[in-house]
């Protein structure tokens, strides 16, 4: 769960290592290979369990399969033959898939552009294509930069720095948002990602280097869908202030856990404030109590059981740094977490301290109060930071895409809105089992 902002919207096969000594100069270079394939993990359906995070390798762009006739004069074709590339790329997972507010589906994930050269890479393109090989998305130029980032955060409410340039022995993050119509979500997907070397490389370095693309990785999309809930508020007037699928701090936080494995844990999560007129919050808004939001009553999206509590942090102040964020569990602040299936979790952050209405091993039913909405934690004003994860601890988890079975939908928040002075582009009309976007408000029953 990311720190909440005051206000803001949004514009916008294994691989080898070889290690190759020139006299006293020693180049470390990836070969990629041919192909990868990402089993699915499951049928389509809900209640399965999701499977853990996997990485994908990258794949060398450069293929023989020319023919060859072997003794008995028959076609065989070739082993297809791996070159040397200054890069690996990955993915952060499998892609995840939700049918949007703006009537289109979109489907999420990063790469991981990892320089294995001791001098910096430009990348030039990024290509993302079906499994039948029709090309669904091309990103270079600004388009490509706008969206590949440092892998951390340059603070805990600023996005990394756009950049394309990979630094010797770094690593960059690609944020992917594929969209396509309804009903129209591929299988897989695979990638073409084309780079430049530095001009400062020297030559027996740049000789080394067999391709300057790579084909892959290849990526089998989650089948299983999003997972239908109810709203965890009521009332009107709910903004999605952080969250998919823009480049905000939600969408594009990417975390490690155990040393083993990347985490995506609030691409799909969302801060929820309260408008009402054209303001968050009564005068000044520095008293928790002046935010529309404040006091909220925070219910459960589905029947489940209740995994986890915390209660007692106290709450922050409004638009000041968190003063009581210290560890891991500091994050979330007051929450609770409810297993509502197999390997799905609802998690409610950032209470009212003392207002929690459940505990550990409790029954909970769709609708029913859990706490109230507070500022607790990893935040500067009051709000309900909601998602669903795989796991029970949201920042070793990884966030599941989730629509609501209705809402009504009420517009969007213009991008020359502030705190004070919000302007909704209206555009009313009745959502079923779709996932709010980021700046849309929504009323719940």
């Amino acid at each position: 769960m990311s720190q909440m902002q005051h206000f803001r919207t949004t514009k916008t096969r294994g691989v080898a290592m070889i290690v190759v000594l020139a006299g006293a100069l020693s180049v470390v270079l990836a070969a990629g290979s041919s192909s990868i394939q990402l089993s699915a993990s499951g049928p389509p359906g809900f209640g399965s369990e999701r499977s853990p995070q996997f990485t994908a390798l990258a794949v060398a762009a450069t293929q023989d399969t020319d023919a060859e006739q072997d003794d008995t004069g028959g076609a065989q074709q070739n082993e297809r033959q791996q070159q040397t590339t200054a890069l690996i790329v990955s993915a952060t997972g499998e892609p995840y898939f939700a049918p949007g507010s703006d009537g289109r589906t979109h489907i999420e994930y990063d790469l991981i552009h990892t320089n294995v050269t001791n001098y910096p890479v430009t990348l030039t393109s990024v290509q993302v294509f079906n499994g039948r090989g029709r090309q669904l998305l091309e990103l270079k130029g600004e388009a490509l930069k706008a969206v590949t980032q440092s892998l951390g955060l340059g603070g805990s409410t600023e996005l990394g720095e756009p950049t394309v340039q990979v630094a010797a022995s770094g690593a960059l993050a690609t944020v992917i948002d594929l969209v396509v119509p309804h009903g129209e979500v591929p299988r897989s997907l695979t990638h073409r990602i084309a780079y430049q070397l530095d001009p400062q490389t020297p030559e027996i370095n740049q000789a080394l280097i067999g391709s300057l693309s790579i084909e892959g990785p290849e990526l089998v999309v989650d089948r299983r869908g999003p997972i239908v809930i109810a709203p965890p508020l009521s009332g009107d007037g709910w903004l999605n202030g952080n969250g998919c699928c823009e480049m905000t701090i939600h969408r594009t936080i990417r975390l490690a856990a155990g040393g083993s494995r990347y985490t995506k844990p609030e691409a799909f999560a969302i801060d929820w404030v309260q408008v009402q007129g054209n303001r968050f919050f009564s005068g000044d808004g520095t008293s928790n109590e002046q935010h529309y939001a404040y006091g909220a009553e925070v219910r459960s999206v589905a029947d489940g059981e209740v995994v986890f509590v915390r209660d007692g942090m106290p709450e922050e102040t409004p638009f000041q740094p968190p003063a009581n964020v210290k560890r891991p569990l500091d994050f979330a602040g007051n929450q609770v977490v409810v297993r509502i299936r197999p390997g799905v979790f609802a998690t409610y952050v950032h209470l009212q301290p003392g207002s929690i209405e459940v505990g550990v091993g409790a029954q909970v039913r769709t609708g029913q109060r859990l706490g109230r909405l507070g500022n607790s934690g990893n935040s500067t004003a009051p709000h309900l930071h909601f998602g669903l994860s795989d796991g029970p601890d949201i920042l070793t988890s990884n966030s599941l895409p989730f629509v609501i079975d209705r809402y009504r939908f009420v517009g969007v928040v213009s991008p020359d809105s502030e705190p004070t002075d919000i302007h909704i582009i209206p555009a009313p009309r009745r959502e079923r089992v779709t996932h709010p976007l980021v700046n849309s408000v929504t009323d719940f029953r």
